[in-house]
């Protein structure tokens, strides 16, 4: 069956009897309305949902706490205290014309099917709408470095959750397989629960473009894919790309000592408002300190906390996943990865000939390494474990860069034709061969 996604040149979308979308366009801001409104079709109620969340603005929207247990008060006040709204305007900004013509073409998407299905779409979460291609970037930015890189509830309550779980890939070479074809294996381990993890599929075919492949919700691009010439697919990397630094308060606590020597808080006034039960708005406000270090939050056990998220000065995350969907060739793949601009994953790619299958480290394991450890009590970014906050005694301590994508480990088809990152078990038995890239 055909569904339009609007008058021509926007293109056509079908759908096919698993309700997946495949998106047709004459232009590339077509491609990505049409995607916008297939996405919209499928998932309107948690894509808005997300979006309202991206914003900082989920309490204002849906109160306090949700019927799913999401403390969306907390949630706002981590996200503001860490300046994401104005982040998220700053990415939008910093992204080509181009780019960012294909960002608002995806926003007019949802629009135009929430415009033309109001019905379709549940009253609790319309009220986030219209959407804008600002609201694209602010979904991806929280995604990426307030979720899998630095929750408020991994930095403040727990620096092991979600440590344990993963995803696996496998490439296997042309020689190792019964009809002499590549494979390709994507299997995350993620809940079926409706989330900000949970996967939507699609095919898209537009000027230079031709993939099928999945994405979360919300985001214009799809991050696992394949097409006539290439697959790629990634797993979650455990690095440590966040750090919180327990500060030694001055006696009178508006301040802090560095390098020996006590400093003064810096202050901004920040705000946020709440939904009452009776529908009214409650505005709360609230003192942001910040030292040398980021910005400072209070831990349950009354220390204080710097909290430091590695990657911030990489905006281009999306349009990097774009030119990998695009790519039809190793090198031009390789182009698009060596702009270091995707956090925390491992991406596994291979070819069809099986020419080349390679397993490639997202930010190279340590998105951040410390050029120097003077004055630490132990590595500021790249602790053993996750153990609590490092203490930051020294201002040698602060110098950070990413690590340049030569000097990355780049392991490609080893004697046995498979690389492979596994991070937890395919099933509850124990697989028959494995092998482990890290």
């Amino acid at each position: 069956m055909s569904l339009p996604a609007r008058a021509a040149p926007h293109g056509e979308i079908l759908w096919d009897s698993f309700g997946v979308p495949h998106v047709t366009a004459p232009t590339e801001p077509g491609l990505f309305y049409g995607f916008g409104y297939a996405q919209a079709h499928n998932h309107a109620d948690l894509l808005l949902r997300l979006y309202g969340e991206a914003r900082a603005r989920g309490a204002e929207y849906f109160g306090a706490k949700g019927p799913d247990g999401i403390d969306y008060e907390a949630e706002d006040r981590w996200l503001i205290g860490n300046d994401m709204p104005e982040r998220a305007q700053g990415w939008y900004d910093a992204q080509t014309p181009a780019f960012r013509a294909d960002l608002d073409a995806f926003a007019d998407g949802i629009n135009a099917y929430a415009k033309a299905h109001p019905e379709a779409i549940d009253p609790k979460v319309a009220v986030v709408l219209p959407v804008s291609g600002r609201d694209v970037i602010a979904h991806a930015l929280k995604l990426m470095n307030y979720v899998y890189i630095a929750s408020g509830k991994k930095a403040l309550d727990d620096p092991l959750l979600n440590t344990a779980g993963g995803s696996n890939a496998w490439a296997v070479a042309p020689s190792h397989t019964k009809d002499g074809h590549t494979l390709l294996l994507a299997n995350p381990h993620l809940p079926w629960a409706p989330s900000q993890l949970t996967y939507t599929e699609a095919q898209l075919t537009g000027p230079g473009v031709a993939i099928y492949g999945a994405t979360q919700v919300g985001l214009p691009v799809l991050r696992f894919g394949f097409n006539h010439e290439l697959g790629f697919t990634n797993t979650v990397n455990d690095l440590l790309g966040w750090t919180s630094y327990r500060l030694t308060l001055t006696a009178n606590g508006r301040g802090y000592v560095y390098d020996g020597t006590p400093h003064a808080f810096t202050h901004e006034a920040k705000s946020y408002r709440v939904r009452q039960p009776d529908g009214t708005l409650k505005t709360v406000s609230f003192t942001q300190d910040r030292a040398l270090q980021g910005p400072v939050f209070r831990r349950g056990d009354g220390s204080a906390i710097a909290v430091r998220v590695a990657g911030l000065d990489r905006p281009f995350m999306l349009q990097q996943y774009w030119e990998m969907d695009r790519a039809r060739n190793w090198t031009q793949f390789h182009a698009a990865v060596a702009k270091l601009q995707v956090p925390t994953f491992n991406i596994v790619y291979a070819t069809a000939p099986g020419t080349s299958s390679i397993s490639i480290t997202g930010w190279c394991r340590a998105m951040t390494v410390a050029v120097t450890r003077t004055g630490c009590t132990r590595s500021p970014v790249i602790p053993p474990r996750r153990c609590g906050p490092t203490r930051w005694r020294s201002a040698n301590c602060r110098r950070c860069s990413i690590r340049p994508r030569a000097s990355c480990r780049m392991p490609t088809t080893p004697p046995g034709g498979a690389p492979g990152r596994r991070r937890s078990p395919v099933s509850n038995t124990r697989p028959m061969w494995r092998r482990s890239i890290r």
